[in-house]
């Protein structure tokens, strides 16, 4: 679970705290939504939030598998050239932000749960 709260607004930037766990007590991470460019960067990382790195070759396995999986109808995953770094809880929060903003809607807070 991971909640945020909107802290600023300076002219098309929006920039959010956000809390792993909802403890307010460690250092939050901070997250920047420009409403102009629809740009969500992470700018800072929580103090409990971390990375982590999936290489090309990781999850184009997963992806094969999954494409084995379906049957030749439906839609299969492509191939990528490149890795990506997540985390843990950020990604959450720009998961929503971003469902949110395809809403139409500018979140002043929210929270996200997975578990």
């Amino acid at each position: 679970m991971v909640t945020y709260e909107l802290i600023s607004k300076e002219n098309d930037r929006y920039r959010y705290h956000y809390y792993p766990e909802g403890k307010r007590e460690k250092r939050p991470g901070m997250i920047c939504l420009n409403i102009t460019t629809d740009k969500i960067t992470i700018e800072e990382l929580a103090e409990a939030d971390r990375e982590h790195y999936i290489s090309a070759e990781r999850l184009n396995h997963m992806a094969e598998a999954i494409n084995q999986m379906h049957s030749e109808n439906e839609e299969q995953i492509g191939l990528v050239n490149e890795g990506v770094v997540l985390t843990f809880y950020a990604s959450h929060v720009v998961r929503d932000i971003v469902r949110k903003r395809n809403e139409g809607k500018i979140p002043d807070k929210g929270i996200s749960m997975w578990y």
